[in-house]
């Protein structure tokens, strides 16, 4: 159960800490010890969103319009579109050399999605976590995420969660490879 709860905590805290439009969004979480992290990151100021990936948000001169794109994509798990608009950004850039525009290239490559994670979520469901997501009821969006997860076969679900970083937090995880000794 403190691994679940550890797993949920750290889904809401990459959801929620992304969003660069909402810059309190954390503040309405639901209330446990489990998310004070993420108020205290989000209240002192020393979090910037736009340092996460390697920084590579900071390197563009990204419009406001723009990063409510990137903080909704980022919220629906639509990460291929993020890479999409990344990729014509630093292509379009005059500000950057060539080998500069090669290497950010490069690594927002390495971070595109499996297709299990494209296709975690249904139309239905991104509508909903879309509506969430405006309400910022972050809690009620994850309940979709987590829905989704639990619907799917033992190594889809490790490949999804590998990919959000979480693989050695999921319980799940943890179960499988505890039977498959």
């Amino acid at each position: 159960m403190v691994y679940f709860k550890i797993f949920l905590n750290t889904i809401i805290f990459l959801i929620s800490i992304v969003n660069l439009t909402h810059p309190n969004a954390a503040e309405h979480l639901f209330r446990s010890k489990g998310v004070t992290k993420v108020r205290r990151i989000r209240s002192d100021g020393g979090f910037d969103p736009l340092n996460a990936h390697g920084g590579v948000f900071r390197k563009l001169d990204l419009s406001k319009d723009e990063l409510r794109l990137i903080s909704e994509y980022h919220a629906l798990t639509e990460y291929g579109k993020i890479i999409d608009l990344m990729e014509s950004k630093i292509l379009d850039s005059e500000d950057m050399r060539s080998k500069e525009k090669i290497n950010l290239l490069k690594i927002i490559h390495k971070m595109r999605p499996p297709k299990s994670v494209k296709h975690l979520l249904t139309k239905n469901d991104k509508h909903k976590m879309k509506h969430h997501y405006h309400k910022q009821e972050i809690g009620q969006a994850m309940d979709i995420i987590l829905r989704r997860l639990d619907e799917q076969d033992p190594s889809t679900r490790r490949e999804i969660v590998d990919y959000f970083g979480l693989g050695k937090q999921d319980p799940k995880n943890k179960e499988t490879r505890s039977t498959e000794r």
